[in-house]
């Protein structure tokens, strides 16, 4: 609350925050399949913290990506 009274709601980072909260369970729910996938396909533990970092930004863009997309939002709706 205090971050959208400092900044406003018009700004992108804020809106970015306001619909990761709307969707919260669908993200919660894609990221970590995707993230259980990406340690028997990557195999996380072989990286070391940087790497897991990449490897982590990258499933959070794929997942807020993956939300965004209408199909995947009906798969949620009965939450």
């Amino acid at each position: 609350y205090w971050i959208e009274q400092k900044f406003g709601v018009e700004n992108p980072i804020i809106k970015v925050l306001i619909y990761w909260s709307r969707n919260v369970t669908a993200i919660y729910f894609i990221q970590w399949v995707l993230f259980g996938w990406s340690t028997l396909i990557f195999d996380l533990n072989k990286h070391n913290a940087f790497g897991s970092a990449i490897i982590g930004l990258f499933i959070l863009l794929i997942t807020h990506f993956l939300v965004k997309r209408e199909p995947v939002r009906q798969l949620f709706v009965w939450i």
